[in-house]
């Protein structure tokens, strides 16, 4: 997968975009059974190849200087001890009114 554009994206400050694209991204990896879904289900988190994953991983890191990626939300979902709501509250999956989104994007694994 080619993923200059999100670099340029993330470089850009493109950030929903770039957010897009990753979620875009994850639904294409993990192949015919995810294609029409907005989201990928944490149980298939496991069939992205690492690479992917690491690549995905490296670019929301490096040009958020550290504040968005998979990596910043494990250590929020370890802080909320598994509290879902919580979690989804703390990394902003909400909705306007500040309500845990419905339908919510599990697209990134925790």
């Amino acid at each position: 997968m080619d993923y200059v554009p999100l670099a340029t994206m993330l470089a850009t400050g493109q950030l929903a975009e770039a957010d897009q694209f990753t979620r875009d991204a994850l639904i294409t990896l993990c192949g015919a059974k995810a294609k029409g879904r907005t989201f990928v289900y944490f149980t298939e988190v496991k069939d992205i190849p690492g690479k992917d994953l690491a690549t995905m991983e490296r670019l929301w890191d490096k040009f958020s200087g550290g504040k968005f990626g998979y990596s910043v939300q494990r250590k929020i979902w370890n802080k909320q001890k598994g509290d879902f709501e919580k979690f989804c509250r703390k990394i902003g999956w909400t909705t306007k009114d500040g309500e845990v989104e419905r339908k919510v994007r599990v697209d990134y694994p925790v």
